[in-house]
């Protein structure tokens, strides 16, 4: 199972993924994640080529706050959307699973309100048939959380995990490893102790202080992230 994202030149990235496709596996899922940066039509029309290539699913496409368009992708999409990340607490996920906007629910116990709200959001998931991948792209305190909520809920069989956060894990997280090394035949301990069983290294995050979009960082312009890119 693996996540790639397609960006703007999205009708390259189709042509590399399907190139990818072919060198894999068939067992092997592949989902795609679209960052948000299409608008409806173009979303749809990535959608049929991924299911052509036999994507398992779709995940934002259109930005998150656009909730009538989410809901048409999801009705007229080929491919099962995913979204989740950006939901916040039980009512914010029964809204979009009642509305039939998602067949994947990605909630983020770091974000929706904890874990507590994240088991509630999971389970109302199960409820409307829809798989349970939680999202986590952040430091080591956020996987812990996702990891422990993914421990209580039967029907959570798999979590994001980026190797690309790995590093900031390591400087960052002080107990048990959480980089790749410590991934045994595709599943990763919860960790154990007091709390999530993981501690903030606060020294090492002080060096890499918040820069607010619209800062100058090294000589450049730090802005938020552009939106429909990919419909350029």
């Amino acid at each position: 199972m693996a996540k790639i994202r397609i960006g703007p030149d999205w009708r390259h990235g189709l042509d590399v993924l399907a190139e990818l496709r072919s060198l894999l596996d068939p067992a092997v899922e592949l989902m795609v994640d679209g960052s948000e940066i299409f608008t409806l039509p173009t979303a749809l029309h990535v959608a049929q080529r991924l299911h052509e290539l036999g994507i398992m699913w779709f995940e934002e496409p259109i930005p998150q706050n656009e909730r009538a368009g989410i809901e048409e992708l999801a009705r007229k999409s080929p491919v099962p959307i995913a979204y989740g990340e950006h939901l916040f607490g039980r009512e914010d996920a029964l809204d979009a699973l009642r509305h039939r906007q998602l067949s994947i629910l990605q909630p983020d116990a770091s974000t929706c309100g904890g874990i507590s709200e994240a088991r509630q959001m999971a389970q109302l998931g199960s409820f409307y048939g829809a798989r349970v991948v939680p999202h986590t792209c952040a430091g080591p305190i956020s996987l812990a959380a996702n990891l422990h909520l993914a421990a209580c809920v039967p029907t959570i069989r798999a979590i994001e995990y980026s190797f690309l956060f790995a590093p900031a894990w390591a400087a960052f997280g002080e107990g048990p490893e959480l980089g790749p090394d410590a991934i045994v035949d595709g599943e990763i301990a919860i960790p154990r102790g007091p709390g999530l069983g993981v501690a903030l290294n606060e020294a090492a995050v002080a060096k890499y202080p918040y820069q607010p979009p619209g800062t100058r960082v090294a000589g450049s312009l730090q802005g938020l992230p552009d939106r429909f890119v990919g419909d350029r």
